[in-house]
């Protein structure tokens, strides 16, 4: 299938939006709590989990996309068929795998777990909801997908703006009552409540609309209506965007059925928005279109699927801490990594096992063999030990260097010349009563505690002007990497699995040491540690740095051992 650079690049986006919105959840006051007194650009902020309408809308685009431009045609029962088949093997791997983890952390009735099994839940009369909560979107996406034939067959029999329209005008009363009758917060609980209200029924109605605009927004594009004059959409698509994020945000305002009126009108706005947006990138013009077509971006639009299954279970593993900005920023960029981790890994194994070479999948160069280089007169390469990187890498190389030798600088900062440092960072540490005590004790409690002070301190500032200046990298990172492990093992915990006198069931027990091995592996220390390797490998020094200059050096030529330190 055609891949479109800045409809991959709005997926990723949309992800983005949404993994924005469940780590700063309770940071804002989010869409109906937003008060009259409180104008101001929060609601553009908090209101981030609409890139889940953007996912339903793109999902429309991409799914109608080779229909309207004539490469394939639901004519016959094989086409549906094979169709059916096509989507098939593209959602339910995946979804069985993020069913069976949902029902091993979260177990649920035979008759619940046949539901989530079929693929149907969002249509299950069970008041039961979902630990990973992203699979109602899935199963919209299997319902939309079941419903797609007879979508198509409506689009020639009816006629494309006619059948627009009125899907946007049921979508749009369906949610004026819903939210009239069931309330505001529906918008955030799209799955059956506990007084058996058919929610999720409701909320695959609601979002019908969007996806119909995606699907015409694809036949606009098969039909040439996508010329140089299609850039100018950009404005009022952004405009027509923000004022339905405003919209979400000021629901205090309104009163009554006027409330209900507002928030359904905002999210058929919204999906407007969202189709001049798309139909003004796809013109391929414009510093929108280049900036969607950024490779990072579209390849986690390409991995959005995987993102969105496991970036919930995740959460629960990795919440980012509250008990402070440095910890928040951490634990964040741990969270994202591990999600961006496991979705890479799914994407790969799960979505796409087929496909060879697995590079393509990451938007990669494909490997060229070359000749090899001419030795020097001494035997050796002349890139001897240096890895020869692309400019995007070493960029990245230059980044992550800049990255680490300032993480390593700001923390002696606060350390040298800080008589209170020992008592304060360093006694703590060593004393914690974890898993290692026994050895880090020793040092507390001995008159080496001092100089462990002025080495952990200076250490910190020498490792950071060595990884800003790019000199001695290898011998710098090295010992980063080995206070970062100390730090480590300084910081394990005992593991408890269970509780005295209320015995738990196994499956909560596996749970409770995946969750346990989870927080070993995905921690901060491991993070960066990796950072420091791939700083090693890559000859960081060697970019925009001391260490391809002093390597250069006669005494470096003459004393061949030397040349390990860079």
């Amino acid at each position: 299938m055609e891949k479109i650079a800045p409809v991959n690049g709005l997926r990723g986006l949309a992800v983005l939006f949404i993994l924005f919105s469940r780590v700063t959840h309770d940071m804002f006051s989010f869409g109906p709590f937003i008060s009259s007194s409180q104008l101001s650009l929060a609601p553009a902020i908090s209101n981030s989990w609409t890139g889940i309408d953007l996912l339903v809308f793109l999902s429309g685009f991409v799914l109608f996309l080779p229909y309207a431009d004539g490469r394939r045609t639901m004519t016959s029962g094989a086409e549906v068929w094979m169709f059916y088949r096509r989507r098939f093997v593209r959602l339910m791997p995946l979804y069985y795998l993020a069913a069976a983890v949902e029902l091993i952390v979260a177990p649920k009735s035979w008759l619940a777990a046949a539901w989530l099994l079929s693929g149907l839940f969002d249509l299950s009369p069970s008041s039961t909801t979902l630990s990973n909560w992203p699979l109602w979107l899935v199963d919209i996406a299997i319902i939309f997908s079941i419903i797609f034939p007879v979508l198509v067959w409506a689009w020639h029999r009816v006629g494309s703006w006619r059948l627009v329209l009125l899907v946007m005008l049921l979508a749009l009363l369906t949610r004026v009552l819903a939210y009239g009758v069931i309330g505001i917060p529906f918008m955030f609980t799209l799955w059956s409540g506990a007084d058996g209200l058919p929610y999720a029924p409701i909320g695959i109605i609601g979002h019908l609309d969007e996806f119909v605009l995606g699907m015409l927004v694809a036949h606009l594009r098969a039909a040439g209506a996508n010329d140089r004059s299609s850039a100018l959409l950009i404005w009022p698509g952004l405009l027509t965007t923000l004022a339905a994020w405003l919209g979400l945000g000021y629901l205090g305002i309104a009163q009554g059925y006027w409330q209900a009126v507002l928030s359904g009108s905002a999210i058929s706005l919204l999906a407007i928005g969202y189709a001049l947006i798309v139909a003004a990138v796809l013109s391929q013009r414009g510093w929108l279109s280049r900036l969607l077509s950024f490779r990072p971006l579209q390849l986690a639009g390409m991995m959005s699927y995987s993102i969105f299954v496991w970036h919930v279970p995740i959460l629960h593993l990795l919440r980012p801490s509250r008990a402070g900005n440095i910890a928040f920023i951490e634990g964040s960029i741990l969270y994202l990594v591990a999600v961006f981790l496991v979705a890479a890994i799914s994407y790969c194994i799960i979505e796409f096992p087929r496909v060879k070479p697995w590079r393509s999948l990451f938007l990669l160069p494909q490997r060229k063999l070359t000749a090899p280089q001419p030795l020097a007169h001494d035997g050796r390469s002349p890139t001897d030990g240096l890895i020869m990187t692309p400019q995007a890498e070493r960029r990245f190389l230059f980044v992550f260097r800049m990255f680490a030798g300032w993480l390593f600088l700001f923390a002696s900062l606060s350390e040298v010349h800080n008589p209170a440092f020992m008592t304060t960072h360093v006694v703590p540490v060593l004393s914690h009563p974890g898993a290692f005590h026994p050895f880090f004790s020793i040092f507390a409690a001995s008159a080496l505690l001092p100089v462990v002070t002025v080495l952990v301190s200076y250490g910190h500032l020498l490792i950071g002007l060595s990884l800003l200046s790019g000199l001695m990298i290898r011998v710098s990172a090295s010992a980063a990497i080995g206070l970062l492990m100390l730090y480590w093992l300084a910081a394990i915990d005992l593991p408890g699995f269970a509780v005295a006198g209320h015995p738990i069931s196994s499956a909560v027990f596996a749970f409770r040491i995946f969750k346990y091995g989870a927080g070993l592996v995905f921690d901060t220390h491991i993070l960066y540690s990796f950072i420091l390797l791939y700083l090693i490998a890559g000859r960081a020094g060697h970019v925009v740095g001391l260490d391809g200059w002093v390597v250069k050096r006669p005494v470096l030529m003459r004393y061949r051992g030397l040349r390990a330190l860079v």
